[in-house]
């Protein structure tokens, strides 16, 4: 790569700026480093921020440290939740824009296709692998197998067609083979050819042919939003939350501590019925273009 054919480097997207492990930290600083190679700024682009206090020290002291580099020229996070937590870490609240996550692109970045007549509802449920909320917080989920099993069960007796998804996490995958295994051997009919998406498109594209999800992974309810699909999200962090209360749509939230099954079968059969309110949808996603464009502005300005 030839140093003059870069301007700018962009990171975002995600829950970048947290540090209950290494990962995240040890990368960013690295672009950074790349950054000063190349004598170019660095913009930070929608990203979620979680409060320092969840931070591990050893991780804490990176991602502090990267959030201090003199190349980073500009910085959005994707609501309000995370431009406070940035705060917490020194940043000026008035040099925090506001930028919604881009996963609100996804319909207009890829190519969805018409949806059949059917007679039957068509529920995703979003597989996360529980390892992942032990590695983040000491409370435990209540969200295991037996969870799954139940709420499938309350939805094909309600005549559904029930599938299995992942956003493509290996871990969340393994989680949705066993629990595909378990509800064989029970006799619970599914479909999981959604499991294991091939790219990004097909992600995109699994889940547009629901009629509505359920799901725990942040990303996985942006999509379903950005696709014009309700859900249901089941929280194991503060994010999660956090988007449901931005679209206006805290009624289909659930925290993963005191879930029960029938309420979220429940909960999901009245969201494919009742929709989404269209013109909010709409608002989010050209507030999110808006986002993208002041980011364009900032770097042909060369700040």
């Amino acid at each position: 790569m030839h140093q003059r054919s870069v301007s700018a480097i962009v990171v975002g997207g995600g829950h970048l700026i947290t540090a209950t492990t290494e990962y995240f930290p040890v990368r960013l600083n690295a672009v950074a480093e790349f950054a000063r190679e190349l004598g170019v700024g660095i913009h930070i682009h929608s990203v979620g921020v979680s409060h320092p206090n969840t931070w591990q020290q050893a991780a804490g002291k990176q991602l502090h440290r990267f959030l201090q580099d003199a190349y980073i020229a500009s910085i959005s996070v994707r609501d309000e939740q995370s431009a406070d937590h940035l705060v917490a870490t020194g940043w000026r609240k008035e040099n925090i824009r506001i930028a919604l996550d881009p996963g609100l692109l996804a319909a207009r970045t890829f190519e969805i296709g018409k949806r059949s007549p059917r007679q039957r509802l068509r529920v995703g449920l979003g597989i996360m692998s529980p390892a992942v909320v032990r590695a983040v917080r000491d409370a435990p989920t209540g969200i295991d197998d037996a969870f799954w099993i139940a709420a499938a069960e309350h939805l094909v007796a309600a005549g559904v067609d029930v599938y299995l998804f992942t956003t493509g996490e290996v871990g969340d995958i393994r989680a949705a083979h066993r629990l595909g295994s378990k509800l064989c051997e029970r006799g619970i009919a599914y479909d999981g050819s959604a499991i294991a998406p091939g790219d990004d498109a097909d992600l995109v594209s699994r889940i547009a042919g629901f009629d509505a999800i359920v799901a725990q992974r942040l990303h996985a309810s942006i999509i379903s939003y950005a696709v014009g699909v309700p859900s249901v999200g089941i929280g194991w962090d503060p994010k999660v939350r956090g988007f449901y209360r931005l679209t206006q749509r805290v009624d289909y939230f659930f925290d993963d501590r005191d879930a029960q099954p029938d309420d979220i079968s429940a909960r999901v059969l009245q969201a494919a019925q009742s929709g989404l309110d269209g013109g909010l949808r709409d608002h989010h996603i050209a507030t999110c273009e808006d986002g993208v464009r002041s980011l364009a502005t900032l770097i042909a300005k060369g700040n």
